[in-house]
C-alpha cells in the first residue's frame, strides 16, 4: 500500500527559498528609494500649498530647511525618558579588569555622556568603606577600590 506524500519536499522548500530571497533583496533594494521619494514629493506638496506662486528660490530655499532637519536620538530619547541615552556597551568577564580599568571606563563614560551629577564619588567611596567595616565585610566595588587607591596616594 503506497502512502501519498504530506508536506513540501526539499525542491519545493529550496524554490520557495530562492523566491522569498529575491522577494526580500528587491524590498531591500527598492523600498529605502520608494521611502526617499515618498518624503521628497510630500515635502514638495506641502511646500506648493504654503507658498502659492513663490519664486524658485523661495522653493528652494524651503525645500532645503525641510530637508536638512535632523533627528537627534540621544536628545530625543533624554526628552522622552529623562535618561542619557546609551550608545555602547563594555563587557568583560569577571577578573579580566582591574579596578584602575573600572575606573576609567566609568570615567569615560561619564565624561562621554556628559554627566555632571556633583556628586563627590570620593565620598562616596568613604561612606561606602566606613559601612563595609562597619557591618564587617570587604568592599566589592571595584570602582570604589580603585579611588580608593587612588586617594590614599
Amino acid at each position: 500500500m503506497r502512502m501519498k506524500q504530506l508536506g513540501i519536499s526539499l525542491g519545493g522548500l529550496m524554490v520557495g527559498a530562492v523566491i522569498f530571497i529575491v522577494l526580500a533583496m528587491l524590498g531591500m533594494k527598492l523600498g529605502p528609494s520608494y521611502l526617499e521619494f515618498a518624503s521628497i514629493k510630500k515635502a514638495v506638496v506641502a511646500i506648493a500649498q504654503e507658498k502659492a506662486g513663490a519664486s524658485v528660490n523661495d522653493v528652494r530655499k524651503a525645500f532645503d530647511a525641510r530637508a536638512s532637519q535632523v533627528l537627534d536620538l540621544a536628545r530625543e530619547w533624554n526628552q522622552l525618558t529623562q535618561l542619557p541615552m546609551i550608545f555602547a556597551l563594555w563587557a568583560a568577564r569577571p577578573g579580566a579588569l582591574t579596578p584602575e580599568d573600572v575606573q576609567e571606563i566609568t570615567r569615560a563614560a561619564q565624561y562621554g555622556l556628559g554627566i555632571r551629577t556633583g556628586v563627590d564619588l570620593g565620598k562616596v567611596v568613604d561612606i561606602g568603606q566606613w559601612i563595609c567595616g562597619v557591618i564587617g565585610k570587604e568592599p566589592a566595588s571595584k570602582a570604589g577600590k580603585a579611588i580608593a587607591a587612588k586617594k590614599a596616594r
